[in-house]
C-alpha cells in the first residue's frame, strides 16, 4: 500500500506499508494530508482512489477511482462542503452548473495534475447540494460529463 501526502508549501511525501491478513498500517502526518492511495501487487496497481475532502474512509462512495473518467467527490452532507473532483488526462477546466434562477450559474474550475492525478476543487463558495451537472473541458470542447448522486 503507498499513501501519497500533499501539505501546502511542502514535497509530495510517499509512504508504504505491506499487508498482513489485508490489513496495513500506513504512517502518515495526518490524514487529511492524504491525496492518494495505491494498493499494489507484485508491483502493479490493483487499487487506486483518491480520498475525498471528508473524514477518510477507503469505503466511502465519496472516493474515487482513478481510471480517466470525470468523477466527482462529494461529502454525504453537501450543505457544508465543497465540490471537487477527477477528470481525465488532457481536461483544461471543469465547467460545473448551479441550480439558479439564471443562466448565470456556471462555474468554471481549473484543473491541476499531480503524480500522473488531474484534479480540481471549485473555490466559487457555492454549495454542492445545488450542483446540477459537471463536465470537463478541453480547449473548450466537452469530453465527460457527470451528474451528481441523489
Amino acid at each position: 500500500v503507498v499513501a501519497t501526502s500533499s501539505m501546502p508549501g511542502r514535497r509530495l511525501t510517499r509512504t508504504s506499508a505491506f499487508l498482513t491478513d489485508r490489513l496495513a498500517l500506513v504512517p502518515i502526518t495526518s490524514p487529511e494530508s492524504v491525496t492518494r492511495l495505491r494498493v499494489l501487487r507484485e508491483g502493479r496497481t490493483v487499487v487506486d482512489t483518491i480520498p475525498a475532502f471528508v473524514a477518510w474512509n477507503p469505503l466511502d462512495t465519496a472516493c474515487a477511482p482513478v481510471d480517466g473518467r470525470l468523477h466527482l467527490m462529494l461529502a454525504d452532507d453537501r450543505r457544508y462542503s465543497s465540490v471537487a473532483g477527477l477528470a481525465p488526462a488532457g481536461t483544461t477546466s471543469v465547467r460545473l452548473y448551479w441550480r439558479s434562477g439564471d443562466d448565470s450559474a456556471v462555474s468554471e474550475v481549473p484543473v491541476t495534475t499531480t503524480d500522473g492525478v488531474t484534479a480540481f476543487v471549485d473555490s466559487s463558495g457555492r454549495r454542492p447540494d445545488h450542483l446540477v451537472r459537471a463536465e470537463a473541458t478541453q480547449a473548450g470542447d466537452v469530453i465527460g460529463t457527470v451528474l451528481p448522486p441523489t
